[in-house]
């Protein structure tokens, strides 16, 4: 109540509450500090009643003032029970008021069942520019409901391809900290039975790694062949890095960071149709650190996508 929140680096409040339970944050000023919420849950309320978050001096690259996130372990959620009450949101030309992060499921809809509830209410009072606007909060949320569902890769490959398979490839990697350099590691000829073993869906410092340069994560995988008519996909939810894919010693693609590192927490694909084969085959990936300071790796699910041309 009546609190100024600033100097924080761009980060006013992050909550991730679990159990039942209520925040309200009233008569507050937020100025450049974002407002975080991660996997609120139907039980655990947050009230913002007159309130100012200025973020009109944030970078037009910044995330929204106020985000709403969600990891992709939350299997079983409604991203809801927030109200806002006579909240004015100060923001830059084409900057939108309310983010979201929900898109570490590639396949989220339908694998990890992350939504966001009718339960998002209230009227933001949005200036930009001198201009002002109110916003209805659950009327925004229906619209981004829909734009992420439209932007769900697995929705989309269900639009264009029938018989949809997908398999979860996000645990169980073999992992090298190191640069690899002369070593033939995206063939399936090498071996790899001295390499530590490693999840993807989280940063390899988190998993006993304190490293940060290139490294390498293989994996192998048994198919069967693909029909003629048939189209295969690494979908890859997010990678803290710059990424170079290969199967069976063949390059797929790659996913570069931007110089100011934009780009690590966006999910992207590539077609493997022609780099499959039927039996074994080998996944191999490396993983560029985009700095000394921050954790690094494939810290967010990967799935391959398998389906039949309509």
């Amino acid at each position: 109540d009546k609190c100024k929140i600033s100097g924080n680096n761009g980060g006013g409040i992050f909550s991730s509450i679990q159990g039942d339970s209520t925040v309200v944050v009233r008569n507050s000023r937020f100025d450049n500090d974002r407002i975080t919420l991660r996997n609120a849950r139907p039980e655990q309320r947050f009230v913002f009643k007159d309130c100012v978050v200025d973020f009109s001096n944030a970078k037009a690259s910044d995330s929204a003032p106020i985000m709403l996130t969600a990891r992709h372990d939350l299997r079983d959620s409604a991203i809801g029970n927030i109200k806002f009450d006579n909240t004015k949101i100060l923001v830059n030309k084409g900057q939108e008021p309310l983010g979201f992060n929900l898109l570490q499921g590639s396949f989220g809809s339908q694998s990890y069942g992350i939504t966001l509830s009718d339960d998002l209410t209230g009227t933001l009072q949005v200036e930009e520019d001198n201009e002002s606007r109110k916003v209805d909060v659950k009327k925004y949320v229906k619209q981004k409901r829909e734009e992420l569902k439209l932007a769900d890769p697995g929705y989309l490959l269900k639009q264009k391809y029938a018989d949809v398979q997908t398999q979860d490839l996000t645990q169980q990697w073999k992992f090298l900290p190191d640069a690899a350099e002369d070593q033939n590691v995206t063939m399936a000829t090498f071996d790899d039975s001295s390499w530590k073993p490693i999840n993807a869906g989280d940063w390899w410092q988190k998993q006993g790694f304190p490293y940060h340069g290139k490294a390498w994560y293989r994996k192998k995988i048994t198919l069967p062949a693909l029909a003629k008519n048939q189209k295969a996909f690494l979908y890859f939810d997010g990678v803290d890095g710059s990424a170079q894919v290969y199967v069976n010693g063949q390059k797929v693609g790659q996913h570069i960071l931007a110089a100011d590192y934009t780009g690590w927490n966006l999910p992207f694909n590539f077609d493997v149709t022609d780099a499959l084969q039927a039996g074994e085959n080998v996944i191999a990936i490396q993983v560029t650190s985009k700095s000394i300071d921050t954790a690094s790796g494939i810290n967010q699910p990967i799935h391959l996508g398998i389906g039949t041309v309509r």
